[in-house]
């Protein structure tokens, strides 16, 4: 099967059991995160006829700023040094939640920067109401969720040097989350296609055609305690049909300090999946070249 036909199918599964959980009457509205996984298995439980949802939208909008730099200070001029402004507006519906997501990133150390001093490209997901699967396992709640995004480029890269117009994506997710506190689980599998005017950047370069990430969670909560770890592994094709992997790994603790502010601090390293020789793993969770650590503040209005 070619590899459009399979994203096609993939997308259109996404909105096929996404309408048919807005049809059913087991299924309730949640927030799913915008990061931003796949379960082989199926799921059988009982689940509660949902709660009745005024027709009247309802908006809520999450601000965050961080600074976020190099783990390791080599003393060669190579050190990272950014400050990240973001804001992501929603609107809720009875039938689910529209959402989008602003971002500016400043490199502190090249003010001049055109590449690195930029807005990021512009996300619009709706989020699908997400079929709760009750009786799985005892004080814990289980959900399947839907959600499909289209991209509005907006950062100089994506206009100008690769000439994007726009990208699609659908995703699965299924999340394991405890009633008060304790451990939460989460898996999640997106697929894509992006479209660009040319299959070549302005320097030569192919660009990729198809994505698709690969993610996985795993957190714990205590109190106005959290801790999260992040595992995402990407997988791109190009127009020429060759494949590209990497990896994102991170680690954050957050605290609540109120219902609308929280503060976090974490540590990311990312990079390609393989090393040079093509055939050695590259996944480790700190690299003196790669790792960053950031804090963050974000306020939340829901």
């Amino acid at each position: 099967m070619k590899l459009a036909t399979t994203v096609t199918l993939f997308v259109g599964t996404v909105l096929f059991l996404a309408i048919n959980a807005f049809a059913a009457e087991t299924t309730t509205i949640t927030v799913a995160s915008s990061q931003p996984s796949t379960v082989n298995q199926t799921l059988n439980s009982t689940t509660k006829p949902a709660k009745k949802t005024s027709d009247t939208p309802t908006y809520d909008v999450i601000a965050s700023l961080s600074r976020s730099t190099s783990l390791i200070d080599h003393q060669d001029g190579s050190r990272s040094d950014s400050m990240d402004f973001s804001i992501s507006p929603g609107v809720r519906f009875s039938f689910g939640r529209l959402m989008t997501y602003f971002s500016y990133s400043q490199n502190l150390r090249d003010e001049y920067s055109e590449t690195e001093n930029d807005f990021g490209d512009v996300p619009v997901t709706f989020i699908f109401p997400s079929t709760t699967l009750d009786g799985w396992i005892k004080e814990y709640k289980s959900s399947i969720g839907y959600s499909t995004t289209a991209a509005i480029p907006a950062s100089k890269l994506s206009t100008k040097r690769d000439q994007l117009q726009t990208s699609l994506s659908g995703k699965i997710s299924y999340s394991l989350t405890p009633n008060d506190e304790g451990f939460s689980f989460g898996v999640s599998i997106s697929a894509g296609r992006n479209f660009h005017q040319f299959e070549e950047d302005i320097n030569g370069n192919v660009l990729n055609q198809y994505s698709s990430n690969q993610g996985i969670k795993i957190g714990y909560g205590i109190g106005d305690w959290s801790l999260d770890v992040d595992y995402i592994h990407k997988t791109r094709w190009t127009y020429k049909g060759n494949i590209k992997t990497s990896f994102e790994l991170s680690q954050e603790i957050g605290y609540q300090i109120s219902k609308i502010y929280s503060v976090a601090v974490g540590h990311t390293n990312a990079g390609s999946s393989l090393k040079p020789n093509g055939t050695d793993s590259n996944i480790e969770f700190l690299n003196e070249s790669n790792s960053v650590v950031y804090g963050s503040l974000t306020l939340s209005y829901l």
